[in-house]
């Protein structure tokens, strides 16, 4: 399990999408959140970016739930099903 780590603001995504793609080209298919910080909504433009070029689904768990608030907000239940399951009503 690959764990992305560190600021995942509008400024640190592009570092983070990358080092995950690697992982993603090394066979890697499941991520661990757990350690984001300071994540906003280029957190989920970058995990968006992450599940569309990997091609295969994706697995992310430890969900902050700043991350899970922000996919439930912009109806993700499809596209990132792991991320909204794991807003509670009180995240939202």
């Amino acid at each position: 399990m690959f764990a992305l780590a560190g600021p995942v603001t509008m400024h640190a995504t592009l570092t983070a999408l990358d080092e995950a793609l690697v992982a993603v080209g090394q066979g890697e298919r499941a991520f661990s959140l757990a350690r984001l910080e300071g994540s906003d909504s280029a957190a989920i433009a970058m995990l968006l970016a992450l599940q569309r070029q990997a091609g295969a689904p994706l697995q992310f768990v430890d969900v902050p739930a700043s991350v899970a608030s922000f996919a439930g907000l912009y109806g993700l239940e499809n596209v990132l099903p792991d991320l909204v399951a794991s807003a509670s009503p009180a995240a939202c």
